[in-house]
């Protein structure tokens, strides 16, 4: 393994007029594009767990945070027609929830987040389900002890639902200090991704990997994230 670039997600359409962060929408649009794109730089493009077992050269991973509904049902039917999978991280104590906004994000447009049985339908496509924590709490300012019970929790409801093995975890916020890592650890997962932009080169920090934010609605944009994509392919 030489690259692995895992690219940032959260919410697939267009931004509503509410929208605060218009940055965490892609249009379906957009994403085909940069799917095609990530392809035509010549990467593979595969689940997180997954990415590490390729003998690719240049693997891509699209993950997206928080579990949100119109990932399965705009971004889904994306993924199958170009043929790959992702990964998606839920918080497990707002699986289902209807109208939701996490108010301590600041972000005042309310979406809806897939229920359990659509985090199955996910897994059936050959989707990866991983943990964004039993709530979306900063972590690094909650107590040791908490910040286990937050993640052994998600863990072991996650597997519960989906019976499967759980392996990774993505930090709510991109938040973490040493006592997170090493919850993380001790909870069993096996990778943690953070909000820190860059490619990852090896496995030596599994549990702080890079990510680099993708975003996508307007014409403009295009051309933008093309030259981010292409920016990493030989980093």
């Amino acid at each position: 393994m030489s690259v692995v670039l895992i690219l940032n997600y959260h919410r697939v359409g267009h931004p509503t007029s509410e929208a605060r962060y218009r940055r965490m929408f892609v249009s379906p649009v957009h994403l085909c594009m940069q799917i095609r794109m990530l392809q035509q730089l010549g990467f593979t493009i595969l689940p997180l767990c997954e990415a590490w077992q390729s003998a690719k050269p240049r693997v891509a991973c699209l993950t997206f945070d928080d579990g949100y509904l119109d990932n399965l049902t705009l971004g889904l039917p994306i993924l199958q027609r170009e043929g790959v999978r992702a990964t998606i991280f839920a918080v497990t104590d707002d699986v289902g929830k209807s109208h939701h906004n996490w108010e301590e994000a600041g972000e005042t447009a309310r979406a809806d987040l897939a229920t359990w049985d659509q985090l199955r339908t996910l897994q059936a496509a050959g989707w990866e389900i991983g943990s964004h924590a039993q709530e979306h709490r900063h972590l690094s300012r909650l107590p040791v002890a908490t910040q286990l019970r937050l993640l052994t929790h998600s863990k072991q409801k996650l597997e519960e639902q989906l019976n499967k093995t759980v392996h990774s975890f993505a930090y709510p916020y991109g938040d973490y200090n040493a006592e997170t890592v090493r919850a993380v650890q001790e909870a069993g997962y096996r990778y943690g991704v953070t909000t820190e932009i860059g490619v990852n080169r090896s496995l030596t920090q599994p549990f702080t990997l890079l990510r680099v934010p993708m975003f996508g609605y307007r014409l403009s944009h295009h051309l933008q994230n093309y030259f981010t994509l292409r920016k990493y392919r030989n980093v």
